[in-house]
């Protein structure tokens, strides 16, 4: 796997875990 490949499939990992944190009720008030 290239590098350029493996940077843009951990971006996007933390996206989706940034949004389910994000919409986590106990995790609202810290957002």
């Amino acid at each position: 796997m290239m590098l350029t490949q493996a940077l843009w499939l951990a971006v996007i990992i933390a996206g989706v875990v940034w949004l389910k944190l994000a919409n986590s009720p106990k995790l609202a008030v810290q957002a």
